[in-house]
């Protein structure tokens, strides 16, 4: 026979049940609270066998269930003159025998208020479950297993307790405004959003420095509604790659497009006065070439070489792309794939053949593999295919942050580290111009070419970084190459829209916050009764069947009310 608790009384509720577990462990079961009046200080206590197993509604679906309508009860009370806890066996039977392996009930496996708080934090960091579970497993003092399911199930409930009762899309629209990000929305007639832009002040500053090169390409299985994310990217002075912004967005229509363009424009480019970009990469998608091309005329466009047929890739000059080409025609057969050639890809030519691109000035940007690196990052940092609007948006925030540190680390270390090899031509150039282009321009005078070779300046005008001849001049005269010899986008300087970095936000979070308390008591009496009254008419009207209870209230269709986007159904599926 199982034995149950001594009866007594215990200083505190937690020694009671500590009391309890302990007595419960030893006989091999467990127990938990059956029913609680806390306003009278009463507690049921049963085992967790207790009770009947739930009816199979689904015959084909296998149910299992631990509970045998076990009859054991345990009453606890504390009375109102009374100081103690008082524990009572009602009933001392059980209708199973003992567990050879304790932890196969759950009260065994569950985490303390330490491990509970640990599981919080962690969770808020952005951790996995699994990672999660194998710091718990390091740290944790007793030999208690720590089961997957359970961080999973425990993660699950933080995520709900921080939404207190609220929906996950009106959180996500209050830590937008709160978080100080820069956003804009666009809604269909039933409030479901169809369009989300977004971006961090940090970014903001990295746009700012490095304007001048920028990445475009359509990203997707990043959320729960399968809606394709638009990640716009630049890269720093050291060739480290930034996130610019980010849009949702519910297809890859020039519609969509557009309305994400105009967003940059005017949330970036317009409201920081920084100049657009010199040059646009972009994968070949027809629909964001024309708003660019619309929205953003002086900026040159570039698509991704990667994607193109290497044939038709590798003509460095006009003549030899039209050589290539006729070689290409009498080696294709099948008519079918020349006249694809010819539909597709000839039009485009100025936009990928080197004879018409290695005219702008690209900084050796000719495939969007930056921006699918910087889609891999994002994957890693969302860690899950299926997440809302509020766990993207929340995971990329931290994002930003992370990155803006790294590259301000990244250009603060090249300032002060110094590279041995160098020549004394451009060792004088360590600390005022990257590392990367540092190692080019040097790369270029190891080069050999006959001597009687003219100089073309492709490379420089679109690398803006010494050539070989250049490079080859200089140290034949023995003179030092200039910071004016490579692109403003070479310079480790620091712009001014750096300085304060993080804590120049925080500042001014903290000083628009106070702006906005000060201003809660004259908004609460700017509200008129007419803007309540709907709100309340509308509620009486859902609760007595009027109006279906998803109908935005009268209103609220443009300013206030938000759903979450519908799922997308034609999607092109690329990764």
């Amino acid at each position: 026979m199982l034995q149950p608790p001594t009866e007594g009384e215990f200083q505190t509720l937690e020694l009671l049940w500590q009391h309890v577990h302990n007595v419960a462990r030893d006989q091999g079961y467990a127990v938990s609270t059956l029913r609680s009046n806390m306003t009278h200080n009463q507690i049921e206590i049963g085992c967790d066998r207790s009770g009947t197993p739930n009816a199979n509604k689904n015959p084909s679906k296998t149910v299992t269930s631990r509970k045998l309508d076990c009859p054991f009860r345990l009453y606890s009370r504390k009375y109102a003159k009374s100081t103690t806890w008082t524990l009572e066996v009602k009933n001392p039977e059980h209708s199973h025998n003992s567990t050879e392996n304790i932890m196969g009930h759950p009260a065994f496996r569950k985490c303390n208020k330490k491990e509970t708080s640990q599981n919080s934090q962690m969770s808020e960091s952005l951790l996995m479950p699994r990672q999660i579970q194998a710091q718990l497993c390091s740290h944790r003092e007793s030999e208690r297993p720590v089961i997957l399911q359970e961080i999973y199930n425990q993660v699950k409930k933080i995520s709900k307790d921080k939404l207190q009762g609220r929906r996950p899309i009106d959180t996500l629209i209050d830590n937008l405004k709160k978080e100080n990000i820069v956003w804009s929305s666009a809604r269909d007639s039933e409030g479901h959003i169809t369009s989300l832009f977004f971006t961090h002040p940090l970014s903001i500053k990295l746009l700012h420095g490095f304007p001048h090169v920028i990445l475009m390409d359509c990203t997707y299985k990043t959320n729960k509604y399968k809606i394709p994310l638009i990640h716009i990217v630049g890269f720093s002075s050291t060739n480290k790659t930034f996130y610019g912004a980010f849009c949702f967005m519910k297809n890859e229509t020039e519609t969509s497009y557009t309305w994400a363009l105009n967003q940059y424009i005017e949330k970036i480019l317009n409201n920081t006065n920084i100049f657009p970009p010199s040059v646009l990469v972009l994968y070949k998608d027809l629909a964001l070439k024309k708003s660019l091309k619309k929205l953003i005329p002086d900026s040159k466009v570039m698509l991704c070489i990667w994607h193109i047929k290497k044939d038709v890739r590798y003509s460095s000059t006009e003549k030899s792309f039209k050589d290539n080409w006729k070689k290409l025609q009498k080696q294709v057969k099948n008519p079918e794939v020349l006249q694809y050639l010819e539909n597709t890809w000839l039009p485009l030519k100025e936009y990928y053949v080197p004879d018409w691109t290695n005219h702008h000035c690209h900084l050796g940007v000719g495939s969007t593999s930056r921006v699918e690196g910087a889609h891999a990052m994002v994957k890693i940092w969302l860690q899950k295919y299926t997440g809302t609007l509020l766990e993207v948006v929340r995971a990329l925030h931290m994002a930003f942050r992370n990155q803006f540190i790294e590259i301000i680390n990244r250009i603060s270390k090249e300032m002060i580290v110094h590279v041995k090899i160098f020549p004394p031509q451009i060792y004088a150039l360590n600390g005022k111009v990257c590392h990367y282009a540092l190692q080019m321009a040097f790369e270029n005078f190891k080069t050999k070419f006959p001597p009687n070779r003219k100089c073309t300046r492709q490379y420089k005008n679109h690398q803006e970084i010494p050539c070989k001849h250049e490079t080859q001049k200089a140290f034949f005269r023995i003179q030092r190459l200039e910071i004016s010899d490579f692109h403003p986008q070479w310079h480790l300087n620091l712009p001014t829209c750096f300085q304060g970095d993080d804590q120049s936000v925080e500042k001014e979070r903290k000083n628009e916050a106070k702006n906005i308390l000060e201003d809660i008591g004259e908004e609460i009496f700017q509200i008129q009764m007419a803007e309540i009254t709907p709100v309340l008419q509308h509620s009486q009207d859902v609760l007595t069947g009027k109006v279906p209870f998803n109908q935005i209230p009268k209103g609220q269709e443009n300013d206030k009310y938000y759903e979450e986007p519908p799922e997308c159904k034609n999607i092109r599926g690329r990764p």
